[in-house]
Parts: structure tokens; sequence; C-alpha cells
């Protein structure tokens, strides 16, 4: 697959890897899906498709611009499948019946295109449905060379998109569209979807700067903060010296202590550090420690049991660029955790925050 600076689907951040987008498609799709293939050429993908994932209709849209031999042949190549509908048309101007379960845009277009059908068929697409892209940047290809940036900049805006499969060979991404019941425009505006009053954690603390969000918005009756502040803090001298401080963790440490005198403040790395803590004690927690795969679903399992029945988990760097592993570990933890949905989403261009809720 060929790279881009802010997209990473491999395997390793969850992203399974297929050998083509028909094995794909069958493996994703259940019987009887409906779905729509934007850019049709011959048919001969949408045949191969339609003979892996069974679906129980598929409309072929392409303008065929010029191409009127191969629109008739399509016509015929499909003639009698009372599963297929043909539309001679743009992928805005086709028209379906239901909801699509699926759509593979994989028109001859640049990526400005791409972006307005992906923004179009969300409208089309059914919660947990997915959406098959060609993202190609080969620049022998000219006019697609823009379609990842555009799928980037649409992931950007719609954190509900994530990415469940690719076909490396030829740069072919499947995304899922999730159902998400609250989108907040900050994170900060999403806090306030947190218990009042209650008692309260935050794993990854830092020098404290977004606990004192979380206290200004919640009035905890208590808050608990966790960081292990030790070399892997060398990465953020810039919010150190936000506070007159030096990279040295003890000073972070101190700092926070200072500033949240009341609060109980553990030094030590999740989840370890988490054991020590209540069973069935908090309200609220925030996870913002270590960002890869294994720790942020670590660190999840750890806080479940410290939890209330009626909770909520939140989190930050629910992202599809560089922090893929959080959207991959969380999911994760939702699909085996039933009494947690992923109830919210902000809606910050980068690094948005999600909020997981119980009972």
């Amino acid at each position: 697959m060929q790279p881009h600076k802010n997209l990473d689907f491999s395997e390793e951040h969850g992203v399974k890897h297929y050998t083509s987008r028909e094995a794909a498609l069958a493996d994703l799709l259940p019987d009887g899906a409906v779905g729509a293939e934007l850019g049709v050429m011959r048919g001969n993908n949408a045949l191969r498709m339609i003979e892996a994932a069974s679906p129980s209709k598929v409309y072929l849209v392409d303008p065929w611009t010029k191409r009127d031999a191969r629109y008739h042949n399509v016509c015929e190549k499909f003639k009698g499948d009372t599963r297929v509908v043909v539309q001679r048309t743009t992928a805005l101007g086709a028209s379906y019946d239901e909801s699509l379960d699926w759509y593979e845009e994989d028109s001859a277009l640049g990526g400005l295109a791409m972006y307005d059908h992906m923004v179009a068929y969300d409208k089309r697409l059914k919660f947990g449905g997915l959406a098959m892209l060609d993202y190609c940047r080969r620049p022998s290809w000219g006019v697609r060379e823009d379609r990842a940036d555009c799928l980037h900049k649409f992931l950007l805006h719609n954190g509900n998109y994530v990415c469940v499969g690719c076909v490396p060979y030829n740069d072919t991404v499947i995304l899922r569209k999730l159902m998400v019941e609250r989108s907040f425009a900050t994170r900060a505006d999403l806090y306030t979807a947190l218990p009042k009053n209650g008692n309260g954690l935050e794993v990854g603390v830092l020098i404290g700067a977004n606990a004192k969000v979380l206290r200004d918005v919640t009035s905890p009756a208590s808050m608990t903060l966790v960081d292990c502040w030790d070399d892997l803090f060398a990465g953020y001298d810039r919010h150190l010296e936000s506070v007159g401080l030096d990279g040295n963790a003890a000073n972070a440490e101190e700092h926070v202590r200072t500033t949240f005198p009341t609060a109980r403040v553990i030094r030590g790395f999740s989840p370890a550090a988490l054991s020590c803590l209540e069973d069935g004690f908090f309200d609220w927690a925030y996870v913002d420690g270590n960002h890869k795969y294994e720790a942020v679903y670590a660190d999840l399992c750890a806080i479940k049991s410290k939890m209330k029945p009626s909770c909520v988990i939140a989190g930050h760097d629910w992202s599809l660029n560089k922090f893929n592993s959080v959207v991959a570990a969380v999911l994760r933890f939702a699909s085996e955790n039933k009494d947690f949905v992923l109830h919210g989403l902000s809606r910050e261009r980068a690094s948005k925050s999600y909020l997981l809720k119980r009972g």
C-alpha cells in the first residue's frame, strides 16, 4: 500500500488485510446486502463482487461518458439478473429505493469528486455499512493523485468512520460507519456529559492542564490522577515550558500535586498503578496515557472493574491518522464488553475524544 503521511492502515492497528476487494466483501458483508458500485467500466469487478458477496441487490452506477458500447456490454452482461440495477448517471445523480449496506467508490475522478461522493453517500449508507474506496496516489495516474488527501480530509470531519480492512496491492480501504448517539464540538463540550459531583479518574496527566478542565466542568467529589512521569516525558518539553518547568519528571509530578492539593496523585505505570484503586468506585474516567494499541486496551480493561455500574469512560486521540491504535483498542473493548456503548465523539479536526457509556 502506498504510504501517506496522515493515514496508517497497518495490521498492528487492527486493520485486516485482504488479497482482493471481493474477498473483503465476502468476509465483511452479510448475505442479502444491498450495495452500489460507483464507477463500473466493463463490469468485471462488479461480477466478481456479486459472485463473492451474495447481495440481494446491486446498483451499478456510471455515466459511461462517450462509452456507448461499454454501457451496452454491461447491460448485456447482467441481463436477466434481477439483483442488478444499471444506472447510466453520475454517482450524485443516482437514485436508490433503500439505504445501502455498502458502496464502492471506484470512479476515474480526482479526490475532490471522491470527497463529494463520500459526503453524499454518508446519508445513503446504513449505520454499520461499509464504504470501499480506491485512494491511489500513483503520480502516473495524475487525476487520482489527491484522493488520499481528500480521504484524510473526510476522516478528519467524520470520526464515526473507522477502517476495518484494506487491500494493499491496489490501495483500497474499507471503512465502517458507526452509530454514535451524540456529537460534541470539542472535548470540553464532551466533558459536560460526564457525571457531576462524582468520583473522577484521569490516566495520563502530564502537567494537569486537561485535569483542570475536567475538574472545572464536573466539580468532582474526589479526583484521582495517575501518570508514570518518567523518561517518556521527554517529548513534552513545550508543555513543561508553558508552566515554567524543564523536562524533569519529578518537577512535573510536583507541579500536579501542588495544583491539585486535594486530589489523590499516583505515580506509576498503568494498569499496575490502577490495581490499588477501589473497585466500583468511579463515576467517570478519562484515558490519555500510552497510545499504543495494547496499552490502551490494557488500560480500559484495568479501569472497567473500578467503575460504577452506571458510569462513563472517555479518552483522547480517537483518530484514523497517527493514533488509529486508539480507535482499534476502544472498539475491541466495546465489542467484548457489551454493557459499554460508544455514546459520543468530539468533532475537532484532529485528536478527537470518545465517550463510552455504561448503564
